[in-house]
C-alpha cells in the first residue's frame, strides 16, 4: 500500500450531527418538498424558444400556402398557334439516316 492509503486508514470518522442527518434525509425523501404532476410545460422544457419558433414557422408556412391558393390552370391553345418545339436534336428523327436504314432492310 502507498502512504496516502495508510494516512486514510489512520483517520477517525466523526459522527454526523443528528439534526443535519434528519434534515438531509427528509429533503431526500420528497423532492422540492412535494411531488407534483406532469404538465405541458415539462414537455417543452428543454427549449421552449425552439418549440415556439417551430410553431411560428409551421403557422407561417400554412398561412402563405393558404394565401397563395392554386396556380391558374393553363388555357387551351390550338395546335396552329403553338410554337414548334424543336426538342433535343438527339431525339429528332433524321430523314436521311432513316431512309438509309430503310434501304438496308
Amino acid at each position: 500500500m502507498n502512504d496516502f492509503e495508510d494516512k486514510l486508514r489512520a483517520l477517525r470518522f466523526r459522527a454526523v450531527p443528528s439534526d443535519l442527518r434528519r434534515s438531509v434525509l427528509a429533503a431526500a425523501e420528497t423532492p422540492n418538498g412535494s411531488s407534483r404532476a406532469w404538465t405541458w410545460r415539462d414537455w417543452l422544457w428543454p427549449s421552449p424558444l425552439a418549440w415556439a419558433a417551430l410553431a411560428l414557422l409551421w403557422t407561417g408556412t400554412f398561412t402563405v400556402d393558404a394565401l397563395m391558393g392554386k396556380a391558374p390552370e393553363p388555357t387551351a391553345v390550338s395546335k396552329s398557334a403553338e410554337a414548334p418545339n424543336p426538342g433535343l436534336p438527339a431525339f429528332q428523327p433524321r430523314g436521311r439516316e432513316m431512309a438509309f436504314l430503310d434501304i438496308l432492310h
